[in-house]
């Protein structure tokens, strides 16, 4: 319910207070430690910090890059994970009361047994459904993140592409982030068929 309930923007800050000023275990903001150009300057071979750090083998830009991708990847699984545990359980609570979870009771399988065994797998079936449409939802939300984490990422660049009309930016995000959107629909419609085969025939 809190995951659910809270802001992004507010989520992100809170994080930031506790876990970055307070605590001192994540960095606050940024992509990685900027002293590190110096001692440890990057390769750029695809523009993405973790990936290029990886191939050439920079291990201290992709230590600090990895920490620095905790608090914002927490925040904005934090919707996602909310509402996809509230459906698995309400789906998982109807399938638990269905004939067959009776019958299975009645042949003397036990509760968990009931749950992961015969009542998970057609719950997952409007859990599916309901992945695409977070993902989209996580998708604006990245913005928001980047923004509050200074992160160099989509929303950032989308954002100083409205500020400078750059009207084909703001066309090729618009674009990606439909594809993007359409393909995890496409990748939940197979999942489903595999889940659930009466949705085959459909």
């Amino acid at each position: 319910m809190l995951a659910v309930s809270v802001p992004v923007f507010w989520l992100a800050l809170a994080l930031q207070t506790v876990f970055a000023s307070n605590l001192g275990w994540f960095p606050v903001a940024g992509e990685y430690d900027s002293s590190l150009d110096t001692t440890s300057p990057l390769t750029l071979w695809t523009n993405i910090t973790a990936v290029d750090a990886l191939i050439t083998g920079n291990w201290p830009i992709l230590t600090s890059t990895l920490e620095h991708l905790v608090l914002p990847a927490l925040v904005v699984a934090a919707y996602p994970a909310g509402v996809i545990a509230q459906m698995t359980r309400a789906a998982l609570i109807e399938e638990s009361g269905q004939d067959h979870a009776r019958l299975e009771r009645a042949l003397g399988f036990g509760e968990t047994s009931i749950l992961t065994k015969f009542a998970l797998r057609p719950a997952l079936n409007p859990v599916l459904s309901l992945i695409a449409l977070v993902f989209a939802y996580a998708i604006v939300n990245g913005f928001l993140v980047e923004a509050v984490f200074n992160w160099p990422g989509l929303g950032r660049y989308a954002a100083e592409s409205i500020r400078s009309l750059d009207t084909p930016a703001i066309a090729g995000v618009t674009l990606l982030v439909a594809l993007v959107y359409v393909l995890a629909n496409l990748v939940v419609d197979i999942l489903q068929g595999f889940v659930d085969p009466r949705t085959r025939t459909r």
